[in-house]
C-alpha cells in the first residue's frame, strides 16, 4: 500500500466526503471548499495522490501511479483504514477520472458522485499522442516547461492578470511536483478507459460542476455527463477556466453544499 499523506476535517458522525485532486496539484487546492464543507457539518478526507504532494511511495511510485485504477484501489484502502463504508467521492480533473475508477470498482459504497471539471470520455488516438510528446518533453526537461504551459488553461485571462496571490499559488503547487509523478500521472491519463457506459449503470445522485470558460474539459463533456448519469444535477460555473474550486469558490462551494443537503443531510 502507498504511504498516502491524507487530512480529515469536521465532525466525526458527518457524512463523508472524499475530495481527489487533479493534475498536478496536490490537496491543497481544495482549502476552499474544506472550511465551506465542515462547517455544513461534513466530515471531509482530502488525500495526496502517490507521489504528490506529501505523500510517499518509495520505489513504486510507478506502481501505485500506473493507472487510475490504481490510484482508485489507494484510495479504497483509505477508505478501509478510516472505517468508512459509504461516502460522496468527489474528483476534479484527474480527479475525476479517479473517482470514475472508484466508482467502477465499489460502486456501493458511494453515496454520491462529484465530478469537477472533468470528462468521461478516454484519450483519442490524437490526445494519446500528444500525451506520448508530452512525457517525452518532462523526461527530457523536467516539469517546469508543462507547468507553465498548463497555467494558461487553468485559470481565466482575467484572473490570471488581476489575482496575481492566487495565480502565483496554483504555480507553486504545480512546480513542487516531482518528475516521476508527471510522467506517472501522464501515463496513467493516457491510458484510462471510457467511462460513458459506467455511468448508464450508477443509481447515487451526482453533481457535475464546469467552468464556462474551461477548455481543457469543457462544458459540452460535462453535459455529456450529465446526460448519461440517472439522478445528475449539472452547474456551470461563471468566470471559470478549469480549475474552478480555486477561481470561483464561492459558486463552486453553493452548489456542492445545497446538492450536499439535498441528497445526504449532515446531523443537526
Amino acid at each position: 500500500m502507498a504511504d498516502l499523506s491524507y487530512a480529515v476535517h469536521g465532525p466525526r458522525d458527518g457524512p463523508a466526503v472524499l475530495l481527489i485532486h487533479g493534475f498536478p496539484f496536490d490537496r491543497a487546492m481544495w482549502r476552499f471548499q474544506i472550511p465551506a464543507l465542515t462547517s455544513a457539518g461534513y466530515r471531509v478526507v482530502v488525500p495526496d495522490l502517490p507521489g504528490f504532494g506529501h505523500s510517499e511511495d518509495p520505489g513504486r511510485k510507478e506502481v501505485a501511479l500506473a493507472s487510475v485504477e490504481a490510484i482508485a484501489a489507494e484510495l479504497v484502502r483509505l477508505l478501509d483504514r478510516l472505517r468508512i463504508a459509504k461516502c460522496v467521492v468527489s474528483g476534479f480533473s484527474m480527479g475525476g477520472y479517479v473517482a470514475l475508477a472508484v466508482a467502477a470498482q465499489v460502486p456501493t459504497r458511494l453515496s454520491g458522485l462529484v465530478l469537477i471539471d472533468t470528462r468521461a470520455e478516454a484519450d483519442s488516438t490524437e490526445g494519446k499522442a500528444k500525451r506520448d510528446a508530452t512525457i517525452a518533453q518532462v523526461q527530457k526537461e523536467g516539469p517546469r516547461g508543462l507547468a507553465m504551459s498548463l497555467l494558461a488553461g487553468q485559470l481565466t485571462e482575467a484572473t490570471r492578470k488581476d489575482e496575481r496571490l492566487l495565480v502565483e499559488e496554483v504555480r507553486t503547487m504545480m512546480l513542487r511536483q516531482p518528475k516521476a509523478s508527471y510522467v506517472a500521472a501522464l501515463t496513467a491519463m493516457r491510458d484510462r478507459p471510457d467511462r460513458h457506459a459506467l455511468l448508464l449503470t450508477l443509481s447515487c445522485p451526482a453533481l457535475v460542476l464546469v467552468g464556462d470558460q474551461d477548455k481543457v474539459t469543457p462544458v459540452e463533456s460535462a453535459k455529456a455527463m450529465a446526460s448519461a448519469l440517472k439522478d445528475a444535477e449539472l452547474h456551470v460555473i461563471a468566470g471559470a477556466a478549469h480549475l474552478s474550486p480555486m477561481e470561483q469558490p464561492d459558486q463552486v462551494n453553493e452548489h456542492l453544499v445545497a446538492w450536499l443537503v439535498k441528497h445526504l443531510p449532515a446531523p443537526t
